[in-house]
């Protein structure tokens, strides 16, 4: 169960009211940047940090997780990779990718 405001289905760009809510903006966050809300599910699809390594995307991930958001991030590449290790999340897969989540069934 999530708590806060539900994301509108679909794409998510930065500085959206929902993408406000858990710190998803363009002073963190590249423009280019987006999510995905589907079925339940926030995909972490696109994204890039203005400041690489000062911990935006962590609390962003932080405020995801609080508010009960299951999460996954497909196709994880170079440095997603270690931040998901180091988060110690699942890895799942589907018919269309392999993806880090939350989900405990991945477990």
């Amino acid at each position: 169960m999530t708590s806060g405001p539900i994301p509108p289905r679909g794409k998510i760009d930065v500085d959206t009211p929902f993408a406000e809510s858990i710190g998803f903006t363009s002073d963190k966050f590249k423009e280019w940047s987006y999510l995905w809300y589907e079925d339940g599910i926030l995909w972490i699809s696109l994204v890039g940090t203005v400041r690489p390594g000062n911990g935006d995307f962590r609390a962003m991930m932080e405020k995801i997780e609080g508010a009960g958001f299951t999460f996954r991030i497909p196709s994880p590449m170079g440095q997603m990779i270690k931040i998901g290790i180091e988060q110690k999340w699942n890895v799942g897969s589907d018919d269309r990718c392999t993806f880090f989540t939350n989900e405990e069934a991945w477990g």
